[in-house]
């Protein structure tokens, strides 16, 4: 059986500091798999959603883990490339007092960035219901063809398209580069989740809620920002709304967005309902258990490694209700 949902773009070692400090004071690390659609694969597969992975990794120890951990998640592989005298990416990462992460990259020409055309299995794109496209495809000018290509093709079978702006600026050459392809991506997608922030640096509203709206007008048809601790707006042609956040206590705010997506995107493909078809209260529930999940990654360390099982969700909403 093809994936019902396949994630496009980076998988990378994280090197997470075991210290609650700035990355410079970081001292040791533990190392995890990561790059956010590698973790929304590997989320989507707990909440019981059959994923698939499309991406490249180096020939390295580093490659070989990344392939060994998700295919141990029960994601699907048959998309991943190993990229012959390149390097897998990775990532450092800390965690301030706060919890909020800060990165820093390695690798100038990592793997990730020489996905080509022929690399794309598009007998599994033609059966998917979702494919989702990471904002590392659009670092460079051959990578954002190729996922404005992906974008466009997809549609074509009637595949919806999922965008997540993920915002690193570091790796942007310029904040009016980032600006201008994510706007440009922004208007080939069907489903768009970022942040708040995220939303109102690519339109250039004041507000969360404005900044829905905005992107809405560019194409998506549903649109979902969410805004930490507070919750998060979504909207669509017909309805908008908001949904509060669940309280918790925050271990690691890494991937708490990548949870989030994960469980949006699976209640899409459970509800089974056209887009224009959502109902207020469909959207409510969807942005609720996605909230759920978002929460959840919170309270643990690690990205991919703190994704939560569909049962666990379903017993935090059993508790919190």
């Amino acid at each position: 059986m093809n994936p019902a949902i396949l994630c496009v773009g980076e998988a990378i070692i994280d090197f997470h500091s075991q210290e609650r400090c700035d990355l410079k004071d970081a001292a040791t690390f533990l190392k995890t798999l990561g790059g956010a659609p590698a973790n929304l694969a590997i989320g989507l597969t707990r909440l019981g959603v059959h994923c698939g992975f499309i991406g490249a990794v180096g020939e390295d120890a580093f490659g070989r883990f990344i392939i060994q951990q998700l295919q141990q998640e029960g994601v699907d592989t048959r998309g991943v490339q190993t990229k012959i005298g390149r390097r897998t990416r990775l990532a450092f990462v800390a965690n301030d007092k706060n919890g909020d992460p800060d990165f820093a990259f390695w690798e100038e020409s990592p793997a990730d960035t020489c996905l080509t055309r022929s690399d794309i299995p598009w007998e599994l794109i033609a059966d998917a219901r979702i494919l989702h496209l990471s904002s590392f495809l659009l670092h460079s000018p051959a990578m954002s063809d190729l996922a404005l290509w992906l974008a466009k093709h997809a549609a074509t079978y009637g595949t919806l398209v999922s965008f997540d702006p993920n915002l690193r600026i570091k790796l942007w050459p310029s904040r009016q580069r980032a600006r201008s392809m994510l706007r440009r991506m922004t208007k080939h997608v069907s489903i768009f989740r970022g942040n708040a922030k995220e939303g109102q640096f690519i339109t250039g509203a004041r507000s969360a809620e404005a900044a829905v709206e905005a992107l809405v007008e560019m194409g998506p048809e549903l649109v979902v920002l969410t805004e930490g601790d507070k919750g998060c707006y979504y909207g669509t042609g017909h309805v908008k709304g908001f949904v509060p956040a669940f309280k918790v206590k925050v271990v690691d705010g890494t991937g708490c967005g990548d949870g989030f997506t994960a469980a949006l995107l699976a209640e899409i493909v459970r509800r089974g309902k056209e887009l224009p078809q959502l109902l207020q209260e469909d959207l409510a529930g969807m942005c609720e258990k996605a909230n759920a999940v978002g929460a959840l990654v919170a309270t643990k360390a690690g990205a991919a490694a703190a994704m939560p099982t569909a049962r666990a969700v379903d017993r935090f909403l059993t508790l919190e209700g």
